[in-house]
This record gives structure tokens, C-alpha cells and sequence, in this order.
């Protein structure tokens, strides 16, 4: 269902989408520029900054600053360049990290801190299954797992899953279905995974990225070899 705002400001991304990547979700808009020369990235920040105020004041609204910010990513995490947020009116603040549509990203891209996050909360989880699993059956608990753990769990895999980092995500994965099973803190959880039909993190990314391939397979290429096998094959 479209919504009226989506309606209303369709025109916008319209404006800049040849000098930056326009990004609407709900009633927030982002704006990624991509350039490797720090003075060429200001002026087309200001460029794009320009053209969203004339919008804005022409469709009879008001940039909100405060809630205005910039992110700068960088590829290599040594390399630092300086970017002048400063608008017409007033300064855009920089922020690292930020939250986007739940998910707390960093400018050198380790998911670190978005990392952090998930375990808090599945620690929390791990608290209340660890309270309910002395007065709930098993089929229950697994029910809590699958609405509230498991959608923790999956929820932008396909970007932070491959961190060396999430080992902390699996360790306390791990954990909770030791609640679950009511087994020691060093038990192995192979097969309680199997028994509970529970996907460990780490296959839950695999699939989770086999999916989202087929899902957008029109965006990938076939390799060349892999199609003459599969039209021998046919």
C-alpha cells in the first residue's frame, strides 16, 4: 500500500538521482554519495543539500536539522578524509555510528557495535526463556524462540553474519538452547540443534543468503562455464 507521504514526495529523488542514490523508507529519506576525492564529495553534498531545501521550501516544509545527519564510510579504515557538512543555513551533524531501519551501522563497516546490540537482546531473551521453560512445554518454548529469538537472530544476517565478530552471537546462541534442553553450560549443542529443527547462526546466514540469491537473481550474473553445463544438461 502506498502511502500519501510516499505519494507526496515521489518527485524528490527525481532531482538528484544522476549525482547521488536516493533511499525512501517510510517517512525517512537518506541520500548516498559515492566519491573518492574529498573536495569533489563536498560540493556534491552541498549540490544535493541545495536542491533538497529548494524542494522543501517549494512544497511548503522545513529540513529538520536536528534530525539531519551525515555518515562517511570509509574502504580502508586507515584512510580519513575531511567532508564539510556545512549547509546553506545551519551544520549537519556527523554521526558514527547510526541506526537505519534497525540496524546500527558503523563507518568502517565491522558491525561491531550492531553485534553488541543483537547479543543484549538475546541475552534478555535468554533470561525470560530460562524463567518460562520450569512451567512451559517444549513445544511452547520453541514457539517464543521462533517469534522473538530466531527473528532477532535473522534479522539483516545477510550483512553481518560473515563478521568474525558474531562468534559472540553463536556463543550465546548456544546458550539459550541449553536453556531450552535444560543441559550443562558445556554440553554440545550439535545435537540439540538437529532435535529442536533449529538452524545454528552460521547456517541460518548461509541460507538466509541462498535465498535472498534467488530471490534477486536478476541482479547476478551466471558463470559462463555453469551455463553450458546446464544447457547440456536440459
Amino acid at each position: 500500500m502506498v502511502s500519501l507521504y510516499s505519494i507526496y514526495i515521489n518527485d524528490l529523488p527525481q532531482l538528484v538521482k544522476d549525482i547521488a542514490l536516493p533511499i525512501l523508507c517510510a517517512d525517512d529519506t537518506s541520500f548516498i554519495i559515492a566519491n573518492s576525492n574529498s573536495m569533489n564529495m563536498n560540493q556534491v553534498l552541498k549540490l544535493v543539500l541545495e536542491i533538497t531545501q529548494k524542494w522543501f521550501k517549494s512544497n511548503i516544509m522545513l529540513l529538520n536539522y536536528d534530525k539531519t545527519t551525515s555518515m562517511q564510510f570509509f574502504s580502508n579504515i586507515s584512510y580519513r578524509s575531511t567532508v564539510d557538512t556545512q549547509s546553506i543555513d545551519c551544520k549537519i551533524n556527523i554521526t558514527n555510528p547510526i541506526k537505519f531501519l534497525g540496524i546500527i551501522i558503523e563507518s568502517s563497516l565491522t558491525w561491531n557495535k550492531h553485534i553488541d546490540h543483537i547479543n543484549s537482546k538475546l541475552n534478555s531473551l535468554g533470561y525470560i526463556l530460562c524463567s518460562l521453560r520450569s512451567v512451559l512445554a517444549l513445544k511452547f518454548i520453541k514457539q517464543i524462540y521462533n517469534s522473538y529469538v530466531h527473528s532477532v537472530l535473522n534479522y539483516g544476517i545477510i550483512f553481518w553474519g560473515n563478521s568474525s565478530y558474531s562468534r559472540t552471537i553463536f556463543i550465546t546462541q548456544k546458550r539459550i538452547v541449553r536453556i531450552i534442553m535444560k543441559t550443562k553450560a558445556r554440553d554440545s549443542c550439535r545435537a540439540m540443534f538437529s532435535k529442536l529443527g533449529i538452524l545454528t547462526l552460521y547456517s541460518q546466514y548461509i541460507f538466509s543468503i541462498l535465498m535472498f540469491v534467488v530471490k534477486h537473481k536478476d541482479i547476478f550474473s551466471f558463470n559462463t562455464e555453469l551455463r553450458k553445463i546446464n544447457t547440456t544438461t536440459n
